[in-house]
């Protein structure tokens, strides 16, 4: 995962012209078919960097389903940014891998050859302000 954030971090830099950037902790905020990482740059802005848990934890590219779930994530935010009022945050980067074929399915992928951060689905994304649903179902009953 260490290699994947250095490279999240390393286009968020260059998406914002070269300034440095950083993940802000190494431990994620998951979800269930994500992990959420944050970036804050030299400047103090932060991005919010989600990553596929199912394509980490299984060490290779992910079947078809689930890469048509992340696509359809982003499909659903770009729709929702804009075509409705509610507050999404701006998409600035994605990573939808391609789908694996019978041709070229998992057996060619051997958990000792890892993984390439080009078959992870990834976003970069703006960090909204607020705070997390379950944050306030834990501390407001």
């Amino acid at each position: 995962m260490e290699e994947i954030l250095q490279i999240l971090t390393a286009k968020a830099s260059s998406l914002r012209n070269g300034i440095p950037s950083k993940p802000v902790d190494s431990q994620a905020i998951n979800g269930t078919f994500n992990s959420v990482y944050f970036v804050r740059f030299a400047d103090g802005v932060e991005w919010a960097a989600r990553v596929s848990i199912n394509a980490i934890s299984r060490g290779r590219p992910l079947p078809a389903d689930d890469i048509d779930r992340f696509a359809s994530e982003i499909s659903s935010l770009r729709w929702l940014k804009h075509n409705t009022s509610v507050k999404i945050p701006e998409l600035y980067a994605w990573n939808i891998p391609e789908v694996r074929t019978p041709e070229r399915s998992d057996s060619c992928w051997p958990p000792a050859q890892g993984l390439a951060a080009d078959h992870v689905p990834w976003m970069l994304m703006e960090k909204l302000p607020g705070i997390p649903l379950s944050y306030k179902k834990f501390w407001l009953k």
